[in-house]
């Protein structure tokens, strides 16, 4: 009995630190875009025309360093033009299924994928979960159509 519990709590004790180490392990935004991002915007990043907006290619991921994370925190609903295409859809919240370190992780693949890694500013960080967090707690972060409206019209000189 005694080496039968013995072997029980040694399985237990191996469970727990192999759980604790895969949650140590830092997000990997591959397997967040594939896992959470791919029906929508598909593997390529093309997206689906006239539904969900290309990722590839696309200038909106750096309209600001936070401006995707905002995205995947809190979604974004209304009529958008991305690429050049009208897009009247919604993109769902993902912030309550999501760490911190998943959306920066996430936002980052993104950003380097695609051809996107040729439309990154040369001063533009990546994104890290500490500014993950604080978006989370920022007053209207939760308002991204008008966020990214007001990044377009000062990207633009004053017009949207």
């Amino acid at each position: 009995m005694r080496s039968r519990a013995f072997v029980s709590a040694y399985v237990l004790a191996l469970a727990v630190q192999l759980c604790l180490s895969a949650h140590a392990q830092q997000a990997d935004g591959r397997t967040v875009f594939n896992i959470q991002c791919v029906a929508c915007h598909q593997v390529d990043g093309q997206g689906v025309p006239g539904s969900f907006p290309q990722l590839a290619h696309n200038h909106d991921l750096f309209l600001a360093r936070d401006f995707p994370a905002r995205v995947v925190l809190f979604g974004m609903e209304g009529t958008i033009v991305a690429n050049g295409q009208t897009i009247q859809g919604a993109m769902p919240p993902l912030g309550n299924m999501l760490t911190d370190a998943e959306i920066a992780a996430v936002v980052n693949y993104v950003r380097s994928s695609f051809g996107n890694d040729r439309l990154r500013p040369k001063d533009m960080a990546p994104l890290d979960a500490a500014t993950v967090a604080g978006l989370r707690k920022l007053k209207d972060a939760d308002k991204t159509h008008d966020y990214r409206a007001s990044l377009k019209a000062a990207k633009n000189g004053g017009k949207k």
